[in-house]
């Protein structure tokens, strides 16, 4: 078989393979039942010792035993970012950064001294505009 054949035989079989979706949701026990949080509604976790509080825009707050590690191993990385040791904020949810702290809603939210700037360069994805310092 010709190279380009067995290229091509590659490629076909790469097509046909029926792609695993990632998932968009998970649920968590509250009380006595499941309850789903997708993660486009999700606006930010944080941890309350051994509890966290799931913050969501439109159903409000959920408080179930998880730990901050359990709920971020199930989160998507391109979409959520551990800003701090307590909590963990969806990037598209956060509408300004000032100082050391993310605003999300009306919730400030403390950003890590230590890795500031990298939680900032990921959260503006390199997309921060700004003045091209001249110097003549």
């Amino acid at each position: 078989m010709k190279p380009a054949h067995k290229l091509q035989e590659q490629i076909n079989k790469f097509d046909t393979t029926e792609k695993q979706e990632l998932p968009t949701f998970f649920f968590i026990k509250i009380d006595n039942r499941l309850e789903k949080i997708h993660f486009k509604e999700l606006l930010f976790i944080e941890s309350k010792r051994n509890y966290i509080e799931i913050q969501t825009e439109k159903r409000g707050i959920f408080l179930t035993y998880l730990t901050l590690q359990q709920a971020k191993e199930e989160l998507p990385k391109s979409d959520f970012l551990r800003v701090q040791k307590s909590f963990i904020v969806s990037k598209n949810a956060v509408e300004s950064i000032k100082g050391n702290q993310v605003i999300i809603k009306d919730k400030k939210i403390p950003i890590s001294r230590n890795n500031r700037e990298e939680i900032i360069t990921e959260l503006t994805q390199n997309r921060l505009l700004k003045k091209n310092s001249l110097c003549h």
